[in-house]
Parts: structure tokens; C-alpha cells; sequence
């Protein structure tokens, strides 16, 4: 996992001049949109998360039936569908749980997520690890583009891990932050225990292993 963690981040560099995003942090420095539960936050945050990730294409986004809590959850599962991506080459459509605003963190990254479909629709078969690895791969792009801190505390808000694992998260995110000359001071207070927990691990492993060089 380390291995193609890191092979992605190199495909990233490859392609953006050896330079990666900004860490992207839940603050109104980063975010403009107001606070609130309805449709139009819901456009502001996914028109913040969309410039973060240099998207300028046109896109629709639409709630989800917003069924009561007692019968929202399927027998079996651990959630609710907090978002989906619908491709379309003009103006793609992206669906979100409405239950989901409640958590901004854990909307914030489902927004990256799905984003991040539209962004490597074109490049699936090229990535480490190819389509059969694609939403792996989406969530962990998520966290090379500077959405680390959200797919962590995010996923501990909602009370699941997403397609990546938390520890795997962490690892990612400390690779981010090594990259970019960052320590943990950077995304602690953002970070409830557990999460922090798991990076303080992550980034002691990191630091054991040398990474390619950034222009």
C-alpha cells in the first residue's frame, strides 16, 4: 500500500510541474459558503470544493430523497449513500445525501470524493493500480489534492472509513504532509483524537522512508 500510495503522488507531480496543492483546511479562508442545511449551501460548498480542485467545468448537484432517520439505513450496511457521481461529458450530476450536511466535515469530503471522479474520469486506466482499484484511488486523491484532514475526521464523523481505511488515510496524509514540509501541527486542531491518533503512527513510519524529490 505504501508503494502505490507513493506511485500516486508521483503520477500527480508528473503532471502538475512537480508541485502539489495547498493543504485545505475548514476554514473561511478556504471555504465561503455560509452555514446552513440547505440547497444553497449545499452549491457553495461543492463551488469551494471545486475551485480548490482547479474544476471549472459546469456541473448540476441535486439531493437525495431525504428519507427519516429509522428508515434510512439498509439491513447490513453502515450508512446511507452520502453522495454519488453520474458522468455526463457536458455538465456532469452529482447526487448527496441531505443527512450528510449535518457532519460538514464528513460533506466537505464526500463532495472531494466525488469530485474527484469528474477529475480522473479520463485517466482511470492510467492510474497505479488501474480501473479495478478506481474508488480506492478516488479517495485517495482526495488527500494528494489537500483534502487530507477532512477524509480523516470526516470518516470518524460518520463512523466509517470510506474505501480506505483510516490508518491508510493517515499514511496518506502524512506522505501529503511530508511532501509539503508540513508536521502535524498543521492539521491537529482540526483533528479529533482518534484521527490524530492515527496520523501521530503514520507519520513515525514516514519518516523511516525517503521520498522522491519536489521541484
Amino acid at each position: 500500500m505504501s508503494d502505490w500510495i507513493i506511485e500516486n503522488f508521483e503520477w500527480v507531480l508528473a503532471r502538475d510541474d512537480n508541485k502539489l496543492n495547498d493543504l485545505i483546511l475548514p476554514t473561511k479562508d478556504y471555504f465561503t459558503a455560509p452555514g446552513g442545511q440547505d440547497e444553497k449551501t449545499a452549491r457553495a460548498v461543492a463551488d469551494d470544493v471545486a475551485r480548490h480542485l482547479n474544476i471549472d467545468q459546469k456541473f448540476h448537484i441535486e439531493p437525495l430523497p431525504n428519507l427519516p432517520d429509522e428508515i434510512a439505513h439498509q439491513y447490513g450496511q453502515m450508512s446511507d449513500i452520502a453522495g454519488q457521481y453520474w458522468h455526463d461529458t457536458d455538465e456532469p450530476l452529482i447526487t448527496y445525501s441531505p443527512r450528510n450536511m449535518r457532519q460538514p466535515m464528513n460533506f466537505i469530503a464526500t463532495m472531494a470524493h466525488e469530485f474527484l471522479h469528474l477529475k480522473l474520469a479520463d485517466h482511470e486506466h492510467l492510474l497505479p493500480g488501474g480501473e479495478a482499484m478506481h474508488e480506492l484511488t478516488t479517495d485517495l486523491h482526495m488527500i494528494i489534492e489537500g483534502f487530507g484532514v477532512f477524509a480523516l475526521e470526516g470518516a470518524d464523523q460518520a463512523g466509517w472509513s470510506g474505501y480506505m481505511t483510516q490508518p491508510t488515510c493517515a499514511y496518506a496524509l502524512a506522505v501529503f504532509l511530508k511532501f509539503k514540509g508540513l508536521d502535524a501541527m498543521a492539521t491537529n486542531s482540526y483533528l479529533s483524537s482518534r484521527p490524530r491518533k492515527y496520523l501521530k503512527v503514520a507519520i513515525a513510519n514516514v519518516d523511516r522512508i525517503d521520498l522522491p524529490s519536489v521541484g
